[in-house]
């Protein structure tokens, strides 16, 4: 390729858009030229001129801004960092959209880039178009688990959003940013909101049309401290992020004969809800006295006592196991319910009976107190059949407790249960 179609490419590509036939054209004169001859790229990629991208930490050969930048009176240093030509080798699979880091100097820390363009040349090379970004989106899913993504805002060819520590700002005080149309990414949508810039902006609109990349385009909006978690830069932060919580049904001590084997119950709720089939992790402190399978299933190999680990993500429980030569009996009881109930509704709230982690048949007696035991005027209580039972909230916000014995009072459980307003 010739250095003035070179220096072409580089001014197109300083003028901020990367969706034009002129590239097209570009990559089409390589493609033409005499296939059979050694091309400049094969050279420079055997050679130790060769520039370096990592991408999911792998590192990548590749040329960076091959040939100069043109000298332009409206093209300020400042400008020339946002955006790289970039040749990549097509079995790399470098694509649009993909979130790579590269530095010029090795001695300086890399920049996060965003992938902007790919086009095909020939001898098996690819053109692309990378512009670095300028911070990071942060979010909770609907899981509440915090997902963070690299945005770059899209430039025009006139304005570019870091040039002396300037912010674009279109009307109506509304942005267009880019961020990479992956998995979490393409769970956004109108009305999530953002906090970066030190203000918070919500979705208007979003285009997901480019293969690769996500576009949305937000619009300031007002912080609200009360859901708002500035130090971490999460807007609807609070109520909503992730509280997962691991319960062991078959209790916290179990005992087992030689030999017998125990399934574990495990039951996983996030901000009381339970997650349908949670990957679980398994793990036992003396193999010698208990194993414990993939699936949770407890054999005992030997006597004396060992405690068993279950994980979810990075919350765990656990079960102490106490091996023996003659099996006992050991009962459990587990309420399955709300930890919340807003003021002026009712939840529901069953029990399940266990020995040694295997359902039994029993009836439940049921009260409600408040924290210190004594008796609340915040909910009322509504027993329905032997095992269930249903709570209804006043008007006022507070802690209850959920009380809930067998029918011999010999099993016991309890449950806190938060009254909340509706905002």
């Amino acid at each position: 390729m010739k250095i003035d179609e070179i220096r072409n490419f580089k001014k197109y590509v300083e003028g901020g858009s990367f969706n034009n036939g002129f590239l097209d054209k570009l990559a089409d004169r390589y493609s033409q030229q005499n296939s059979s001859a050694i091309s400049t790229f094969d050279i420079i990629f055997s050679s130790n001129r060769v520039n370096e991208l990592i991408k999911d930490g792998i590192s990548y050969k590749c040329v960076v801004d091959y040939g100069n930048l043109p000298s332009k009176a409206n093209v300020k240093s400042a400008q020339r960092s946002f955006h790289h030509e970039v040749w990549t080798k097509r079995n790399d699979n470098i694509r649009t959209g993909d979130i790579v880091e590269f530095s010029h100097d090795p001695l300086i820390d890399k920049k996060t880039f965003i992938i902007m363009n790919t086009l095909k040349t020939r001898d098996q090379y690819d053109l692309n178009v990378m512009q670095i970004t300028q911070g990071t989106l942060k979010w909770l899913n609907l899981s509440g688990v915090i997902k963070e993504t690299p945005f770059t805002q899209k430039s025009t060819s006139s304005a570019y959003p870091l040039e002396e520590d300037k912010i674009m700002i279109l009307s109506k005080e509304r942005r267009n940013i880019l961020v990479q149309a992956n998995e979490d990414t393409l769970g956004i949508d109108k009305g999530q909101r953002f906090i970066f810039d030190r203000r918070c902006w919500k979705v208007v609109g979003f285009d997901g049309l480019t293969t690769g990349l996500l576009e949305l385009t937000v619009e300031e909006d007002q912080i609200n401290s009360s859901v708002d978690n500035l130090a971490l830069r999460i807007a609807d932060y609070y109520g909503k992020v992730a509280d997962y919580e691991v319960l062991v049904l078959n209790g916290s001590t179990n005992s087992l004969a030689l030999d017998d084997t125990l399934q574990l119950k495990i039951r996983v709720i996030n901000r009381g809800l339970d997650i349908l089939s949670p990957l679980l992790h398994f793990s036992s402190s003396n193999d010698s006295i208990a194993t414990v399978s993939e699936t949770g299933l407890i054999q005992a190999v030997g006597k004396g006592e060992a405690i068993v680990h279950i994980t979810y993500k990075d919350v765990s429980s656990s079960i102490n196991i106490n091996v023996t030569d003659r099996r006992t009996y050991n009962y459990t009881l587990d309420i399955s319910g709300s930890d919340e109930i807003k003021i002026d509704k009712s939840q529901k709230y069953q029990v399940s009976f266990f020995n040694n982690g295997e359902p039994i048949s029993d009836i439940a007696t049921f009260s409600i107190t408040s924290l210190d035991g004594t008796p609340t005027q915040l909910a009322t209580l509504m027993p329905i059949d032997n095992t269930t039972c249903e709570i209804i909230a006043g008007k006022a916000i507070g802690k209850i407790v959920l009380n809930v014995s067998n029918q011999n009072g010999l099993i016991t459980n309890k449950k806190e249960i938060k009254i909340k307003s509706w905002i």
